[in-house]
């Protein structure tokens, strides 16, 4: 599994990525509030569990889907980058 969000391939991409980056250190008690909180494991064992069955990616996931209601995506923009 891949983390999934619409700005692949846009060129706004890596804003997209570095508001993701912030949001992980500002906006967790927000996401939190809202979602429920992130339940990643701790110990080496439980890390690989959750690595073998994708919990760690969905919980990842989870988080860029709600970042992208926080920001946007491209369909959101009122002018897009002509090509």
């Amino acid at each position: 599994m891949t983390i999934q969000h619409p700005w692949k391939g846009h060129y706004m991409e890596g804003a997209f990525l570095g508001f993701v980056s912030f949001a992980a250190s500002h906006l967790m008690k927000q996401f939190e509030a809202e979602c429920g909180s992130i339940k990643l494991a701790t110990s080496g064992i439980d890390r690989m569990i959750d690595e073998a069955t994708g919990h760690d990616l969905a919980e990842v996931q989870r988080f860029v889907d709600w970042c992208v209601v926080q920001f946007g995506a491209p369909k959101d923009l009122e002018i897009e980058r002509e090509t």
